[in-house]
């Protein structure tokens, strides 16, 4: 098993990541996706703080955790070769928990931890999708 970043620009990780602002959901037990809001200027002078909002795709399984608890396993797995700086996502390959459920019926599912400010997201799907502002429907 191996922990290891996903390149993007749409999330940040300074120690914390972004505030998770509020789920996005097709029905109170439908959740698709989440807005949150991160900072998108890396500099100490100033702080331009963007609404950004990313869409798990064909979502199967969501585990939602405080941080203070999750226990951060997937810093023993991270992938040490990697040249992609860490931005609190991570993709895990042969991920152990993945191979709990029925491998045939996720075979193109992947499993994602998402290193939110109070909360960490770890997701099988088929893939994430980001974008900056206000989700809307069209963005899917």
């Amino acid at each position: 098993m191996q922990a290891v970043p996903l390149e993007t620009k749409y999330f940040s990780w300074d120690g914390r990541g972004p505030i998770l602002e509020r789920w996005l959901t097709r029905s109170d037990s439908d959740p698709i996706g989440c807005h949150y809001t991160f900072d998108a200027n890396y500099t100490e002078i100033t702080s331009n703080e963007q609404e950004a909002w990313v869409i798990f795709e064909e979502l199967q399984v969501i585990q939602i955790v405080p941080e203070e608890v999750h226990a951060n396993w997937q810093w023993e797995y991270q992938d040490n070769s990697s040249k992609i700086r860490f931005n609190g996502i991570w993709i895990i390959e042969d991920s152990h928990w993945l191979k709990s459920f029925n491998p045939q019926h996720l075979k193109n599912h992947n499993h994602y931890i998402l290193e939110f400010y109070d909360d960490i997201v770890e997701v099988i799907c088929k893939g994430l999708k980001f974008g900056l502002g206000e989700y809307t429907e069209e963005n899917l």
